[in-house]
């Protein structure tokens, strides 16, 4: 079977969650048999050549790289609109002919892409690994750090979230009941803040629209096809599908012998994942013999970098252990005793969750979906988010069960393998394929 994987970004440059997820998924299929290969765009903006192609092979998987122009005109509309992408997207599958595509994310690579798939007749599905299809900034938080349940205002108010200098020129020449009137026209790609605005604005529509051609819709978390739905996205088609782990990137963590109780936390450096709520709670524990490593990359966000360390200043503890490569994470589960996950975002089922709970760790959460549901019963706590007090407290129950059970939980045999998870997939593809021959 020839399956396309589809996704905003990728290796080597790009290597988060969702890119691993991609190339761990890909290897199972092609360990099938099956000629799965990746297209992926680089939005790296420092690079401002035009559209550009880069062919690959990353651990055994075919990949072609697609640069594209990174001067636009209406760049709120560009984030899901791409006619610039639609002649290099048709090269690619008429060279590789697919029988089926799997979308991850389109980012950049725009939901016009789904449109070109149902003009080709070519059968497609969509895991949904964030926000993105609802949200702007993908994460569902306004500016001020609160939670978001989708666009208000019918996606006005995403004007003034996503760019507040452009609200504030309305407001300044008093255009703001005139822009609204207008706001729901469909933008085009050509500059002028009314053009920016109704970028913001039509997003929704245009994200319902394309998202309704796809044959089946996976959402790794119950959060994500709540809000889906919440915002009007019609998924008669949706597969609540939790995420499969590739077992191969660690073993379960072998048993730690008696030593200080050793607290991780496995991630972006960035202001929604919580970094900061982390530290500050952890300070406020007297217990000498803790140990806290933050595992991560600075350099995303300077003023945040300099935030952490200074939080962290003084406190003999508290290391900051760097970024690790795909291949070490069971060397770092091993290491650990329980896992952080402070985020203050509704997650989409954070891996980190999942990986911890494989290798037998306990896991303190912030109390939000999509990583509470991530923690069955007894391998856990939750703490209510953005708080550390809260935190301190749920982590000093942690510490001393620890310390009076034993660092280690039975390994969580519950969750699917990266293999299994492939196979799950691939009766769907088998079953869309059929249905497209025999039509």
């Amino acid at each position: 079977m020839r399956v396309l994987y589809v996704l905003h970004q990728f290796f080597p440059k790009y290597h988060s969650g969702t890119e691993q997820f991609v190339l761990a998924l890909a290897r199972a299929g092609r360990a099938r048999g099956d000629d799965v290969r990746v297209l992926a765009l680089d939005p790296d903006f420092r690079d401002r050549a035009p559209v550009g192609v880069r062919e690959l092979s990353w651990e055994g998987v075919p990949t072609t790289i697609l640069s594209f122009d990174k001067d636009m005109a209406n760049w709120t509309l560009r984030d899901y609109d791409a006619p610039d992408l639609a002649e290099p997207f048709a090269r690619v599958l008429d060279a590789f002919e697919p029988e089926v595509v799997h979308v991850f994310h389109l980012r950049f690579f725009g939901v016009d892409r789904l449109l070109d798939l149902r003009a080709r007749g070519l059968p497609f599905v969509v895991h949904v690994m964030d926000f993105w299809f609802v949200c702007p900034n993908f994460l569902l938080l306004h500016r001020d750090g609160r939670n978001c349940d989708g666009p208000p205002d019918q996606g006005f108010g995403c004007v003034a979230c996503m760019t507040p200098e452009l609200m504030e020129r309305f407001e300044r020449d008093g255009q703001v009941a005139a822009v609204r009137a207008r706001a729901h026209e469909v933008p085009q790609h050509r500059g002028g803040d009314e053009e920016l605005a109704r970028g913001t604005t039509y997003r929704l529509t245009a994200l319902r629209r394309g998202l309704a051609l796809a044959a089946k819709v996976y959402a790794p978390s119950r959060i994500v096809a709540e809000r889906l739905v919440a915002n009007g996205h019609e998924l008669g088609s949706v597969v609540h599908l939790p995420y499969g782990v590739d077992r191969s990137r660690f073993q379960a963590a072998r048993a730690r012998q008696a030593a200080a109780p050793s607290i991780g936390f496995l991630g972006t450096f960035a202001p929604h994942k919580g970094v900061d709520v982390l530290i500050e709670g952890f300070c406020q524990l007297e217990d000498e013999d803790l140990v806290l490593s933050l595992h991560g990359r600075f350099g995303d966000d300077p003023v945040f970098d300099q935030r952490l360390q200074g939080l962290a200043s003084g406190d003999a503890r508290i290391r900051f252990a760097g970024p690790f490569g795909r291949e070490e994470l069971g060397h770092v589960l091993e290491g650990l005793d329980i896992v952080v996950v402070p985020s203050r975002w509704r997650e989409n089922t954070p891996f980190v969750c999942l990986e911890a709970r494989i290798a037998g760790l306990r896991l303190l959460v912030a109390d939000l979906p999509g990583m509470t549901e991530a923690v069955p019963a007894g391998r856990g706590r939750s703490f209510r988010a953005g708080d550390p007090q809260s935190l301190a407290r749920e982590l000093r129950i942690l510490v001393d069960e620890v310390r009076s059970h034993g660092p280690r939980l039975e390994p969580d045999e519950s969750i699917a393998s990266i293999e299994d998870q492939y196979e799950f997939l691939r009766r769907d593809y088998a079953q869309l394929v059929g249905g497209r021959e025999r039509s």
